[in-house]
């Protein structure tokens, strides 16, 4: 008795592992589960060199002759695109705690950078006096009030 198994490939695939299955790159159905898990298992391609980046170009007819070789008596119904591309892509392990450093160390920059940039423009409000070329004029200054520059726009 034969088994139907039913073959849906996606036209293009990425991976991570250099070792590529039928189930990374296709699903894959049959009433026998056993056929199905023996069918999803069965290598396509290995890329040799895992930390660079490769494809590999098949097709149907390719993967139906390996599937027709493991001896078992199945029908194959291929329902998907008749080429694929599978594009292997190493996966380049970061370390979290360098990144979270990395993005402490931004924000405090950025945090302190924006704490000086606010006291500068106060102390220049206050001074009364010219600060970076810019000429402020005279302040009012009173504790119960907020300051209020009289003229405030001339360039030096």
């Amino acid at each position: 008795m034969s088994d139907t198994v039913y073959i849906k490939i996606s036209q293009s695939t990425e991976v991570h592992e250099p070792e590529v299955r039928v189930k990374d790159i296709a699903q894959v159905h049959c009433r026998n589960k056993a056929a199905e898990a023996r069918i999803k298992a069965l290598k396509v391609t290995s890329f040799k060199e895992r930390d660079r980046e490769a494809s590999y170009v098949g097709s149907v007819m390719d993967l139906l002759e390996e599937l027709e070789g493991t001896g078992s008596s199945i029908q194959i119904n291929s329902v998907g695109e008749t080429d694929f591309i599978v594009s292997y892509n190493p996966q380049i392990k970061r370390r979290a705690a360098l990144q979270w450093m990395k993005t402490a160390f931004v924000s405090a920059v950025s945090f302190c950078g924006a704490a000086f940039a606010i006291m500068y423009e106060r102390i220049c409000q206050l001074g009364g006096g010219s600060c970076c070329g810019i000429q402020s004029g005279r302040a009012s200054y009173n504790r119960d009030k907020p300051i209020t520059p009289q003229f405030v726009d001339v360039l030096v």
